[in-house]
């Protein structure tokens, strides 16, 4: 699933916080499958000035954590 095509926004957050929004609603049947041994992560693939990833709200990590999903951000530094 990824929201490339959806959300037209430079921010981490806008694209987690669409795709929370798609997959709350669906919580029992990603908690069935969690139950089932899949295993569930947003993969996020970041570049920007600073070494650091992006930082994200504490409600988008929560709502995640909600739904049993990690949040993952390969991100490199650009030079």
């Amino acid at each position: 699933m990824s929201s490339e095509a959806w959300v037209e926004s430079p921010r981490l957050e806008t694209h987690l916080d669409w795709l929370l929004s798609q997959l709350e609603p669906r919580q029992t049947a990603i908690q069935e499958l969690l139950s089932a041994g899949v295993d569930a992560d947003f993969f996020c693939y970041s570049v920007g000035s600073l070494d650091e990833p992006p930082s994200l709200p504490r409600t988008i990590r929560e709502r995640a954590e909600t739904l049993g999903i990690r949040i993952e951000i390969d991100h490199y530094e650009e030079e």
